[in-house]
């Protein structure tokens, strides 16, 4: 079981995260009216879990900023014990892809 102070890291990096997307790129409302709602680990996991990509993603893409898009949590290494082998897998299958 992954600690609160785990958690509690991602949640914090994440905000980072959404804050230099919408500084460098846009502002990704759904996901983050999705992290205001489930949190921000829950958020994510509905993300990544999804067979689809998102638009969020792809948008990330054509802009030529995925280093920007969650994914790359899920799979750092730090934060992989948050997430389910399906969530990693598809964040690892997106990333090949870009």
């Amino acid at each position: 079981m992954p600690s609160t102070s785990l958690k509690k890291e991602f949640e914090k990096e994440l905000k980072e995260q959404i804050s230099k997307i919408i500084k460098e790129v846009y502002k990704p409302l759904t996901f983050i009216q999705m992290v205001d709602k489930h949190g921000a680990i829950e958020a994510t996991k509905r993300v990544v879990e999804d067979e689809k990509q998102t638009e969020g993603f792809t948008r990330l893409l054509m802009e030529g900023r995925a280093d920007l898009a969650v994914e790359n949590m899920v799979i750092d290494p730090k934060f992989k014990s948050l997430f389910t082998e399906k969530a990693i897998y598809n964040s690892r299958k997106r990333l090949e892809m870009k």
